[in-house]
């Protein structure tokens, strides 16, 4: 503690150089954070239970086509198969057409095999018996600023009724608060509104949604639905929804390699400034550890201020990236978890506390390496040449 002088001394002798490395670290460790993050959620986005437990049947070739609602009863009698839902994708505007709003047809039993919806009790009720009820995420409600009991006028060109309208309208029963907030953006409302209103007849199922018993099974009982159709005009293919996260990830690996490459490269350059800036400091304070040396200060004491020093720049910077990486990363996750699609289970958590232990072992790293290749030119240097030299 009593060499804490001298080294806050050194530190706010060039304030400006000193506040640069620290920002330099800063940001080198904020980009460690999102990057870890993001790799982070990468390789443990499969391991949710819920979507091991479910399977996903979309039309083939083409998942866009649609699937008629009577193979829901065909699935269902699938052995393995605990139960079975479908819905339709819906998109209009609201307003104007830059207000656009996404949502999905569905039938009475679609919210028990996605339990993270959230209404209270008496919504759902009121969802249920209200033949245009809707119920409607948070973020969008917040974002149309829709109330319970409003009706709401969606424009949907795609989807023209039979009156020769393209307006639908929707009663707001209940605002859901979905966790995460991503699954908080659609809004839900009666399949049976839907077909029975849309001009177009036999409308089909965009998906099938299946919760199997046994996540062992999952390969058998997915050709088991697979052979249904096979022989049909609408064959099917049937994954689980861990694989379609996985084939959905391999899109992404060379993102990942890029950027790993990009954070050595980062990390080599961090090293290269900061390096730099505390072998300057050093330089221009020879004399003044001549003068230590020559009142007795021993040679590890020396160089435990300089290591203290190189430390104090990444402890500071680090923690500073650090925090901003923790606070931007659920907006980063956020975005990630759109691109692997809320319906197929949610990827992994953000893992703070391990990524600070990580971060503060590169702090610690970085400044022994730093800190002692300074270090070693002091202990390496004569009192006399160091006066000569000045």
């Amino acid at each position: 503690m009593k060499y804490l002088p001298l080294i806050w001394a050194a530190l706010t002798r060039h304030k400006t150089r000193t506040v640069l490395t620290v920002l330099t670290v800063a940001a080198a460790f904020v980009l460690f954070g999102l990057i870890g993050l993001v790799n982070h959620a990468m390789t443990h986005a499969a391991d949710s239970v819920a979507s091991a437990h479910r399977l996903i049947t979309f039309a083939q070739p083409s998942r866009s086509s649609g699937l008629p609602v009577s193979l829901e009863a065909q699935i269902r009698g699938v052995p393995g198969v605990q139960a079975v839902t479908f819905n339709h994708p819906f998109w209009g505007v609201y307003q104007n057409p830059n207000n656009l709003v996404g949502g999905f047809a569905i039938p009475k039993n679609y919210f028990d095999l996605f339990p993270k919806y959230h209404c209270p009790a008496p919504g759902w009720r009121k969802f249920y018996d209200t033949r245009t009820g809707a119920v409607v995420g948070a973020k969008l409600a917040a974002e149309y600023h829709w109330k319970v009991g409003e009706q709401i006028p969606v424009e949907a060109s795609g989807y023209v009724r039979r009156d020769g309208s393209d307006t639908w309208t929707f009663d707001v029963v209940c605002i859901d608060h979905a966790q995460p907030r991503n699954l908080q953006n659609a809004i839900f409302f009666h399949w049976n509104y839907f077909a029975l209103s849309l001009a177009q007849r036999n409308v089909g199922a965009g998906a099938f949604f299946e919760k199997i018993a046994n996540a062992l099974n999952a390969g058998e009982i997915a050709a088991a639905v697979d052979s249904l159709t096979e022989n049909s005009d609408h064959p099917t293919k049937t994954e689980s929804a861990n694989a379609m996260i996985a084939d959905k990830l391999r899109q992404a690996i060379d993102l990942r390699l890029v950027a790993r490459a990009l954070m050595t490269a980062v990390f080599f350059t961090l090293l290269m400034i900061t390096g730099s800036a505390v072998s300057q400091s050093v330089t221009d304070r020879m004399p003044e550890f001549a003068v230590l040396k020559a009142f007795g200060f021993r040679r590890i004491v020396l160089i435990a201020i300089i290591v203290t020093e190189t430390a104090l720049l990444y402890v500071f910077g680090g923690i500073l990236g650090l925090a901003v990486a923790s606070i931007a990363g659920a907006e980063v996750l956020h975005v990630f978890r759109g691109f692997i699609d809320p319906l197929v289970g949610s990827p992994g958590q953000m893992q703070n506390a391990g990524l600070w232990l990580r971060g503060i072992g590169l702090m610690v790293l970085f400044s022994a390496v730093v800190g002692m290749l300074a270090a070693g030119r002091v202990a390496r240097q004569r009192i006399v040449d160091a006066f000569a030299e000045q």
